[in-house]
C-alpha cells in the first residue's frame, strides 16, 4: 500500500498532490495529513484507494484497486496495510482471496479463488502461504488434497485425491513433505482398493512397506527402493500362499532366497539373480524330496550339480547346461547302480564314456553319439571277459575288430557290418586254433560249408 505525503489544508476536501503537481488525494485533512475518509489517486487519476485515513495512512475500512482501475482488495486497514477480515479480487471482478490479513499479507484462516471464480483452496495461511491445515481443489471444484501445508506446499499428515472433472478418489493418505510423498503413508486405487501402505521418499515406495493385490491380499511384504522391490521381501499368489522370501533387487529375486510351490511347500532354495536361479542351490519335488542341487544360470541347472529320483535315489552328478546333462557325468538307475559314466551333451551318452549292466559290471568302454555306441570301443561279458573291441556303428559292430568267445579266446577278427562278420577276417575254434581265413557274409565264412 502507498504511504501518503503530508503538507494540505485541514478539513473536509482537502486535496494532496504528487510534486509533479497530478492529484494524490482528496478528502479530510487533519495536521497537513490524511485523517478521515479520502480517495488517494495514481498519477495518471485513476482510483488507487478509497476509504479511511489515519495520519497520512490507510486505515480503517477500505478498498484499494490495480493500476488499471479494477478493484482489488476491500475490507479493514491498519497502519497502512491490509489488517483483519478482507477480500481480494481477480481483475475480472471475481473474487481472489477472503479471509484474514496482517501486514497486507494472506494471514490465518481463508479461502483462494481462480480467475472463475471456482474455490482452489481454503484453510490456514501465514505471510500469504497455505500454511497450517487446508483443503485445496483443481479448476472443476473437485477436492485433490487435504491436511498440512508448509510454505505453500503439502506437508505433515494429509490425503491427496485424484480428480477426474467434479470427480474425485482418494489416492494416498499419509505423511508429505515439500509437496511429495515422504514417510509413511497408504496408496489406494480407482476403486479404493489398498495398493500399498509402508515408508515413502520422494513420492516414491521406499524403505519398509507392503503391496497388495486387487483382491486386499498382501503380494508383497518387505524392501522398497525407487518403488521396486529392493532388500530382504516375501512374495505371495493372490491366495495369500506365500511364493518366495529372500533378496530383492530391481523388483527381481536376488541374493540368497527360497521359493514355494502354491500348496505352500519348498521349491527351490539358493541364489538367484535378475530374478532367476543362478548361482548355487537346490530344487525339491513337491513332496518335499530333493530334486537337483548344484549351479544353475538362468533358471537353469548349469553347471557342476547332482539330479534325483523321484524317491530321492541319484539319478546322475556331474555337468550340466542348459538344464541337460552336459560334460563330465555320471547316471545310475533307480536302484542306485551304475548305468553310465563319461562325456555328456545335451542330456545323450556322448564322448567318451562306459556303460554298465544293471548288476554294475562294465558292459561298454569307448565311444558314443547321441547316447548309442559309435566310434572305436570294447565290450564285455558280464563276468568282466571281453566280448568285442573294434569300431562301432549306431551301436553294432562295425568296421576293424576283434570279438571273442566267453573264456576270452579269440572267436574272429577282421571286418564287421552291422554287427556281423562282413568282409575280409579270420575265424577261429574255441580251443585257439585257426579255422578260417577270407570272405565273410553276415557272419559266415564263403565257400565254407557248415557241419
Amino acid at each position: 500500500m502507498v504511504h501518503l505525503f503530508g503538507g494540505g489544508n485541514d478539513g473536509k476536501n482537502g486535496e494532496l498532490r504528487y510534486k509533479s503537481g497530478e492529484l494524490f488525494y482528496r478528502g479530510d485533512l487533519v495536521a497537513g495529513k490524511a485523517s478521515g475518509k479520502g480517495r488517494s489517486y495514481y498519477k495518471d487519476g485513476t482510483l488507487l484507494y478509497e476509504g479511511g485515513f489515519l495520519q497520512g495512512e490507510y486505515s480503517g475500512e477500505g478498498s484499494s484497486y490495480y493500476e488499471t482501475g479494477e478493484l482489488y482488495y476491500k475490507g479493514p486497514f491498519s497502519a497502512g496495510k491490509a489488517n483483519g477480515k478482507g477480500k481480494t479480487y481477480h481483475k475480472n471482478g471475481r473474487p481472489s482471496y477472503e479471509g484474514g490479513f496482517a501486514d497486507d499479507l494472506w494471514n490465518g484462516r481463508g479461502r483462494q479463488y481462480d480467475e472463475n471464480g471456482t474455490l482452489i483452496y481454503k484453510g490456514d495461511f501465514v505471510d500469504g502461504e497455505r500454511h497450517g491445515q487446508g483443503r485445496q481443489y483443481n479448476s472443476s471444484g473437485a477436492m485433490i488434497y487435504k491436511g498440512g501445508f508448509v510454505e505453500g506446499e503439502w506437508s505433515g499428515q494429509g490425503e491427496q485425491w485424484f480428480a477426474n472433472g467434479a470427480v474425485s478418489f482418494k489416492v494416498y493418505k499419509g505423511d508429505f513433505v515439500g509437496g511429495e510423498w515422504h514417510g509413511q503413508g497408504r496408496q489406494y486405487s480407482s476403486t479404493g482398493a489398498l495398493v500399498y501402505k509402508g515408508s515413502f521418499e520422494d513420492g516414491e515406495w521406499s524403505g519398509k512397506g507392503e503391496q497388495y493385490y486387487a483382491n486386499g491380499t498382501v503380494a508383497y511384504k518387505g524392501g522398497f527402493e525407487d518403488g521396486e522391490w529392493n532388500g530382504e521381501g516375501r512374495q505371495y499368489a493372490e491366495n495369500g500362499v506365500l511364493l518366495y522370501k529372500g533378496g530383492f533387487r530391481y523388483g527381481e529375486r536376488s541374493g540368497k532366497g527360497k521359493e514355494y510351490y502354491e500348496d505352500g511347500t519348498p521349491q527351490y532354495e539358493g541364489d538367484f539373480a535378475d530374478g532367476e536361479r543362478s548361482g548355487q542351490g537346490r530344487q525339491y519335488y513337491k513332496d518335499g524330496t530333493l530334486e537337483y542341487e548344484g549351479g544353475f544360470a538362468e533358471g537353469e541347472w548349469h553347471g557342476q550339480g547332482k539330479c534325483y529320483y523321484a524317491d530321492g535315489t541319484l539319478e546322475y552328478e556331474g555337468g550340466f547346461s542348459e538344464g541337460e546333462w552336459h560334460g563330465q557325468g555320471r547316471c545310475y538307475d533307480e536302484d542306485g547302480t551304475p548305468e553310465y559314466e563319461g562325456d555328456f551333451a545335451d542330456g545323450e551318452w556322448h564322448g567318451t564314456g562306459r556303460q554298465y549292466y544293471e548288476s554294475g559290471a562294465l558292459q561298454y568302454e569307448g565311444s558314443f553319439v547321441d547316447g548309442e555306441w559309435h566310434g572305436w570301443g570294447r565290450q564285455y561279458y558280464e563276468d568282466g571277459t571281453l566280448q568285442y573291441e573294434g569300431g562301432f556303428m549306431e551301436g553294432e559292430w562295425s568296421g576293424k575288430g576283434r570279438c571273442y568267445y566267453e573264456d576270452g579266446t579269440l572267436q574272429y577278427e577282421g571286418d564287421f557290418a552291422d554287427g556281423e562278420w562282413n568282409g575280409v577276417g579270420k575265424q577261429y575254434n574255441e580251443d585257439g586254433s585257426f579255422f578260417y581265413e577270407g570272405e565273410f557274409r553276415d557272419g559266415h565264412a564263403l565257400g565254407v560249408e557248415e557241419a
